[in-house]
């Protein structure tokens, strides 16, 4: 107890990756290179599209490579890529936007896979969003941009080996998580059954109610869909919460067959009592069981504990400070140079979960970010929440697309 405050400490969850084999977050690189991501033998599908001016400086006589050494990794993981060839139609000309667009239209037909496309770092930042929008938004393919220099990288002496590893590692679990291929899940159980993380987006003048489930005890993502709305303002409506709900217990019987006994809803930003009270409305039909809780991103609170041994102040990952229904939490541990931790702040709005319980829960699922091996700083229904409702709102996103394929990272 500190002044009005609760403080509980939660020790860092374990993730079972291959074969049951469990790690810590930081062995996740060498854990996985050793025993392979937990869903195995499956095989991936995809092709490339290249930029015509970039091919010549990534491509050797002997072929590409870089693609090569993929695909060997990959199949160390557990996971077989299997390359189409795609001849003269791989190489585009990467020189202007409405060209570009044109030369994806006409390729609709011959892209029938997850797509990788090679341009330099400076083109993908001008074209990443028309790809998106022609590949991802309009054919519902999964899409993976990687630059010229990312690829010179993982065959330039000067970089470091490990450094070359993560390289590879963090394109592979993109592309995993693009097929919707889980790499890693939680040890430990969580409190609750099942998580929906909700974000309303808006750009200019569109909303859109971003989502993702992450379904049973054990952090694995079942269902990633936007779904398509006209609210006004950042209240979701009866129907659209009422879509979401079935759904999500709908996709949970078929992956779980039997509904889940209590569900928690992360709301990305305040809540809102409108929401709350056609939720009870919703969950009262169907006799289950729900939290609501709000997660504010951005604080003006940072949090240390000090180190009466070393005589300094540290970062207090995986510490909660708890009042009522009010608490915030602290995920991450940045480098001393960038200062202290910002915290996540969390308010429990209605439920009969403890907010120890589901403080505990967000700090775990903050590891459940699978599309890379750096940590995040928020859970992963919130992160992914709010970047599916970005991408819906540039065209970026299906929206009838494959719903365990994660388009958006």
């Amino acid at each position: 107890m500190e002044g009005k405050y609760q403080v509980h400490e939660f020790t860092e969850p374990s993730l079972l990756i291959g074969n049951g084999f469990e790690v810590k977050h930081f062995e996740l690189l060498t854990g996985l290179k050793q025993k392979g991501v937990m869903d195995q033998n499956r095989r991936v599908k995809y092709r490339y599209l290249l930029d015509a001016r970039e091919w010549e400086s990534i491509a050797r006589r002997e072929g590409f490579p870089f693609a090569d050494q993929l695909e060997k990794r990959s199949e160390k993981l557990g996971i077989r890529l299997e390359r189409e060839k795609g001849g003269k139609k791989s190489i585009l000309s990467f020189t202007n936007s409405n060209q570009l667009r044109m030369e994806l239209k006409r390729l609709e037909n011959d892209l029938k896979c997850l797509t990788v496309i090679i341009t330099s770092k400076k083109k993908s930042k001008d074209y990443y969003q028309i790809v998106k929008q022609e590949l991802g938004g309009r054919l519902a393919l999964a899409t993976q941009v990687i630059t010229t220099e990312t690829i010179q990288a993982t065959n330039d002496p000067k970089v470091k080996k490990n450094a070359k590893e993560y390289i590879y590692m963090n394109i592979l679990l993109q592309i995993y998580a693009k097929s919707g291929i889980q790499p890693w899940l939680l040890s430990e159980e969580l409190h609750s059954d099942c998580f929906i993380g909700l974000d309303k987006s808006r750009e200019e003048g569109k909303h859109a109610a971003g989502l993702v489930q992450v379904v049973g005890k054990d952090g694995r993502i079942l269902w990633s869909n936007p779904i398509a709305s006209h609210d006004s303002g950042e209240i979701i409506s009866q129907d659209t919460l009422s879509r979401v709900v079935s759904e999500t217990i709908h996709q949970y019987q078929k992956h779980r067959g039997q509904r889940p006994r209590h569900i928690t809803i992360h709301r990305d930003g305040l809540g809102h009592r409108e929401e709350i009270e056609w939720l009870c409305e919703i969950f009262d039909d169907l006799g289950i069981p729900f939290d609501y809780v709000s997660i504010i991103k951005n604080t003006n609170r940072r949090m240390a504990k000090w180190n009466p041994n070393q005589k300094r102040w540290e970062n207090a990952d995986g510490i909660a400070y708890i009042q009522d229904n009010l608490g915030y939490l602290c995920t991450t541990s940045p480098r001393d140079h960038i200062g202290m931790a910002q915290t996540i702040k969390v308010e429990k709005w209605c439920g009969s979960q403890s907010m120890k319980d589901i403080m505990e829960d967000i700090f775990a699922l903050s590891f459940m970010n699978i599309h890379a091996l750096n940590k995040s700083r928020l859970p992963v229904t919130i992160e992914y929440a709010d970047k599916s409702a970005g991408f819906y709102n540039r065209g970026m996103l299906p929206q009838m697309g494959d719903p365990k394929a994660l388009y958006f990272v």
